[in-house]
């Protein structure tokens, strides 16, 4: 058993990641040392030699894909450390076979965490459970990783994954390439200024809400001169009708 450079720190809650420079010395050392760590004993070992206030870590949890530390600073907070194991030849997950995993585990009633820590380990992301086993697993997984801490990609990119998951949920002939979902979806262009897509009930919501986002974001934005033109994605042709989770916007 191995561990990988990946390592994150966060709180009970789950709501903040910490960066490991208010915690440890050395990074750079801290990192390869871990990725020599064959145990969760030697790992809290080596985060406590290079811990910067020489906080005493312990083992809180070892799982099959991962390590959570546990310590309290001078003030109670509780911190996590979670190292990630390397995966092995026989963890490897076909994209195929997820919709079958997710239907396992719930058959199961498999641990969640457990579930999505061996989901990231084996690098599936929330593109490949969107696309392999459907919307509604792609937004409960997002969900409980971004909860847990356990995110890989890119955050813009997740958000935008939950978006569409969320969207797409509302369908459940989704499959079926049912458009009813979409007409919530409109297209909008400021003259001058910009072009994409927002989500609302009809097309004044959806011209306010260009106008508000606008105006928060760009002090020289004046709404009174703007120009805006508001299409329903579907009526545009901004969809493809073989691929639905496609918007183009020109």
């Amino acid at each position: 058993m191995k561990y990988n450079n990946n390592l994150t720190i966060t709180n009970p809650r789950s709501l903040s990641h910490f960066s490991l420079n208010n915690f440890f010395d050395d990074i750079s050392e801290l990192t390869k040392m871990t990725s020599k760590c064959t145990s969760a004993e030697t790992l809290c070992a080596t985060a406590n030699k290079h811990d910067k206030y020489h906080q005493k870590w312990e083992v809180d949890k070892d799982s099959k894909n991962e390590t959570r530390l546990i310590c309290k600073d001078s003030f109670g907070n509780t911190y996590y450390l979670i190292a990630h194991k390397e995966k092995e030849e026989s963890d490897m997950i076909n994209k195929k076979d997820l919709r079958k995993l997710f239907q396992d585990a719930a058959d199961t009633d498999q641990d969640e965490l457990d579930l999505y820590s061996q989901l990231v380990s084996a690098g599936i992301t929330i593109r490949d459970v969107f696309e392999c086993a459907g919307p509604e697993q792609a937004n409960a997984m997002f969900l409980f990783c971004h909860e847990h801490g356990l995110l890989n990609e890119d955050k813009e990119t997740e958000y935008v994954y939950q978006m569409i998951c969320n969207l797409l949920s509302i369908n459940k002939n989704y499959e079926k390439y049912d458009f009813k979902l979409f007409d919530k979806i409109w297209i909008y262009t400021v003259k001058d200024c910009g072009r994409g897509v927002v989500i609302a009930d009809d097309d004044e919501e959806a011209k306010e809400k260009v106008l508000n986002a606008y105006v928060s974001h760009y002090t020289e934005f004046d709404p009174e001169y703007a120009t805006i033109q508001i299409n329903k994605a579907v009526e545009n042709n901004n969809v493809f009708s073989d691929c639905p989770y496609v918007i183009e916007v020109e």
